[in-house]
């Protein structure tokens, strides 16, 4: 190991350089192109999609060492697998840079079901057990066994409006789902519960990271229903949230 003695004026001059490149480096980090680069395993129901992605200005408290926290968009495709190191390519000043680890986060998850009722719901079993019933046991025992993150919220809404707003109570969210309880055999399906949990899921502020999803249990949709179904579709894709459907039908 060399050892070089400098004046104060090279010392100065020499931290004043480092530290306009370090800089000069983070603006131009904090404005970085990202591209998940994958082959042939995207998955193919989103080869012809175009991704985007949502970036935090750097995490510089570890400098020169620093961070970014990224995520993808509700229709970024995602490699078979899941998003790996060798998926990522950095650009800095036009120049490839290979970035030192890649951390996947699940933050958490604001979730809402939202209940379309009909007389399919209540068609009943040879053991008197209708389709509902089973659908609303899976979920409830589902809350009770997941391991709630500290970011994590539910809510439940049905026709006339929401039932539980935004809540970290799986207790009270569970007995509202098990009360719940109408004359599905006299109900006529439309979409206001979808209507409602993509209003009510937009409107809620989240931190960054935290998902936001809402499971709809419908009858299959009348021809009619499709333009508006098609409305809130791209609705949700602009406020970025996965609507996941389970349909009910005889």
């Amino acid at each position: 190991m060399q050892i070089r003695l400098l004046d104060y004026s090279h010392l100065r001059r020499s931290l004043l350089e480092g530290l306009r490149f370090y800089l000069w480096r983070l603006i131009r980090l904090a404005l970085l192109i990202l591209a998940c680069t994958v082959g042939r395993s995207y998955l193919a129901a989103y080869a012809q999609t175009q991704g985007s992605l949502e970036v935090l200005p750097p995490e510089v408290s570890n400098f020169p060492d620093f961070s970014i926290r990224f995520r993808l968009g509700k229709l970024t495709p995602v490699p078979v697998g899941g998003l790996l190191l060798q998926n990522l390519t950095l650009f800095e000043n036009d120049k490839k840079v290979s970035p030192l680890s890649l951390e996947v986060q699940q933050v958490g998850v604001h979730f809402t079901l939202a209940i379309n009722g009909s007389r399919e719901f209540d068609i009943r079993d040879a053991q008197g057990v209708s389709p509902f019933m089973q659908i609303s046991t899976a979920l409830m025992d589902w809350v009770e066994t997941r391991r709630f993150k500290p970011e994590d919220t539910l809510s439940l809404v049905v026709r006339e409006g929401a039932l539980i707003r935004n809540t970290i109570d799986r207790n009270a969210w569970n007995i509202a789902l098990e009360a719940y309880q109408p004359s599905f055999r006299e109900m006529t399906p439309n979409l206001a519960a979808l209507e409602r949990a993509l209003n009510l899921s937009e409107e809620r502020a989240v931190p960054f990271g935290v998902e936001k999803v809402v499971l709809y249990i419908t009858p299959p949709p009348l021809g009619e229903e499709i333009a508006e179904i098609t409305s809130l579709i791209e609705f949700a894709n602009q406020a970025g949230i996965r609507v996941y459907v389970w349909m009910l039908g005889d």
